[in-house]
């Protein structure tokens, strides 16, 4: 796998620490992108892997300002290794990962903010039910074309149809994927959700464990409950310790599935925020703490970029209402002073009919324009 780190700014006793910190980049852009540019009868620039190498190597840089090692996961590995682990598996999958492992027993959940709060409500099947939340799910028609944005149903809702079918097939243990265990507090819920309705987890398929320094495991949660976790890969490596897992569509603006959920779901409209400053919180989110200003400088640039290029590729701008998700101004994030908020700010109503119909590309360097006359970020 690719990698690209840096010493950065880090001195002193932390240096070994900082220099062997791992910062995991789960690579689905060459699965999303395409999907997304047929459903809207668009182009890519070609060829496709040497533009997406050149973004890759741009988010790369822009990450290791912070000095940790940036370690590259390409889709290929995780999708094919997840698809064995699935094939090799006796029991009936139920798949939470619409990308690397879909799956027909879906459960549409995601990582959402509240739209009218100040907080991160977090995972959507965490903790307590009013904070279960679902994805919103593309809808398609008979021939396969996009038809816009739908709220899936509730998490309780879906789980409790999950469960009928599988009793009405004579079948009351299931595996359940995901492709990222992180702390593992999200799938073990899940496990104990199902359990309440009868069915029991024998196997949990991850893309990917990371284990965070000093908590408890997922391996560890999962063997509590006395379940099975089976992983293509496991982070971090012997040598270092894990700073975060991000997926590369987070750092893009307007990708498929980009960023956080904007929560209360808006009928046709699929928003979120992206790990960008002045969008989303890239100090907690994304676990960058000291370059944050110069990281989503650099992010942004990278941003422009990504956008004209795939302009150029259809002689025109891409429009606002072409994303799959739209992207808005963060909670609490500081008001650029050399002008009005370009797009939704989420303290507002989520209407678009006035930015719909225009280019991204714009908004995005007027954005980079206002950040590079900024000395610090304000939180």
């Amino acid at each position: 796998m690719p990698t690209d780190g840096s010493k950065g700014r880090a001195h002193g006793a932390d240096l070994w620490r900082h220099v062997y910190s791992e910062y995991v980049i789960s690579e689905d852009l060459d699965i999303l992108l395409p999907e997304w540019a047929e459903a809207r009868g668009l182009k890519l620039p070609e060829p496709l892997g040497e533009f997406l190498s050149e973004m890759r190597h741009m988010l790369r840089q822009a990450l290791s300002l912070e000095g940790h090692a940036i370690i590259s996961v390409p889709s290929a590995p995780v999708r094919s290794g997840m698809e064995e682990l699935a094939q090799n598996c006796w029991l009936p999958v139920v798949s939470m990962d619409p990308v690397y492992l879909p799956r027909p027993l879906m459960l549409h959940v995601t990582r959402v903010i509240g739209h009218y709060v100040d907080a991160d409500v977090g995972w959507a099947t965490y903790k307590s039910a009013d904070r279960l939340r679902p994805r919103v799910v593309r809808q398609i028609d008979e021939h396969g074309k996009f038809i816009g944005f739908a709220p899936a149903m509730r998490i309780v809702d879906q789980m409790a149809h999950v469960a009928k079918v599988l009793k009405a097939s004579g079948q009351n243990r299931i595996a359940i994927a995901d492709d990222v265990v992180f702390s593992g507090e999200c799938i073990t819920d899940v496990i104990e959700r199902f359990r309440a309705h009868g069915i029991e987890t024998m196997q949990v398929i991850a893309g990917i464990v990371a284990n965070e320094e000093g908590q408890v495991s997922a391996h560890e949660r999962c063997k509590e409950l006395g379940v099975q976790l089976d992983a293509v890969l496991v982070f971090p490596s012997a040598a270092g310790r894990l700073i975060d897992e991000i997926c590369e569509r987070d750092f893009f603006i307007g990708a498929p599935m980009c960023g956080r959920t904007v929560y209360p779901h808006v009928p046709g409209i699929d928003a979120g925020y992206p790990y960008i400053f002045p969008f989303g919180n890239i100090r907690t989110w994304a676990g960058i703490r000291q370059e944050d200003l110069e990281i989503s400088r650099a992010l942004l640039k990278m941003n422009v970029k990504f956008w004209t290029a795939i302009g150029q590729a259809n002689s025109r701008g891409i429009r606002i209402d072409e994303l799959d998700r739209v992207p808005l101004q963060g909670p609490k994030m500081q008001v650029l002073k050399s002008g009005e908020m370009r797009l939704p700010a989420c303290n507002s109503a989520i209407s678009h009919t006035k930015i719909e119909s225009e280019e991204l590309t714009p908004h995005l360097r007027a954005y980079l324009e206002d950040l590079e006359k900024m000395k610090t970020l304000a939180w």
